[in-house]
């Protein structure tokens, strides 16, 4: 079936239309949204919804925004909490968003909520580059600093974050800590974080720690038959916790 020039026009002219007032709305809600998110007097409710919205627009022109709200430090913390996840996922500006929450981080006076959501952001993004900041928070007074800080570079997993989550296990007095950095090594599965798992398993002083380490080691199956030999002694275990997750673990 032939279609006439003036038909075809009239069904591109349709079309074009179609795609423009879809793009006009688009534009329409993100400023929407962004509005709300920007003015402090709306509900908190209100603007963590817009600020989702924002994070999950996939668009450039969020992260200006969104980095203003992050560095504000005049902002409420559960505003900056929602600005810090929201960049993580936005898939935009990899650079500026790690120097944004580093520079958040550091803020004298910063609240014990917001350094978390920011140690937990920078592990969800992997964030190599932030090795440094993570590597201090592993010393900081505050032991639920350290436990976080381990958490993310455990998920950061490559040899530079095993050395750091080794030597601070060596140091480190607070046993919920220890586990979690026990469990934080499973993200490497290199021989020196399976090594270093082993001996907590064999000699860590805490129950909780040894049977973390007995739960971990089980993310590095096939283990080798040295491996399993060394762990021999632990079916011993004075705790009948790690006793059962060691024998599940060499059956």
């Amino acid at each position: 079936m032939k279609i006439s020039p003036g038909r075809l026009f009239l069904w591109i002219l349709c079309i074009s239309f179609q795609i423009t007032a879809s793009a006009l709305a688009a534009e329409s809600e993100f400023s929407k949204n962004l509005a709300v998110a920007e003015n402090g007097e709306n509900s908190l409710r209100a603007r963590m919804v817009a600020i989702h919205y924002l994070g999950t627009s996939g668009e450039e022109q969020a992260l200006k925004p969104l980095l203003a709200i992050l560095t504000n430090a005049k902002e409420k913390e559960g505003i900056r909490c929602g600005a810090v996840r929201e960049l993580a996922g936005l898939g935009q500006g990899r650079s500026q968003v790690i120097s944004g929450l580093e520079q958040a981080y550091g803020e004298p006076g910063g609240g014990e909520n917001f350094k978390y959501t920011i140690l937990f952001t920078l592990g969800r993004m992997r964030a190599e580059e932030s090795l440094p900041l993570l590597s201090d928070a592993l010393s900081d007074p505050n032991e639920m600093i350290r436990f976080k800080a381990s958490q993310a570079i455990g998920h950061i997993g490559n040899d530079t974050s095993v050395t750091l989550l080794v030597t601070r296990l060596n140091q480190e007095q607070d046993r919920m800590v220890r586990a979690e950095i026990v469990r934080a090594l499973g993200g490497a599965k290199s021989t020196e974080a399976r090594n270093t798992l082993i001996r907590a398993l064999l000699s860590d002083p805490s129950s909780l720690v040894r049977w973390n380490a007995a739960l971990t080691l089980e993310k590095f199956e096939p283990l080798s038959p040295e491996a399993r030999s060394a762990m021999a002694p632990a079916l011993n275990d004075d705790s009948p916790m790690v006793r059962a997750a060691v024998k599940g673990l060499l059956q």
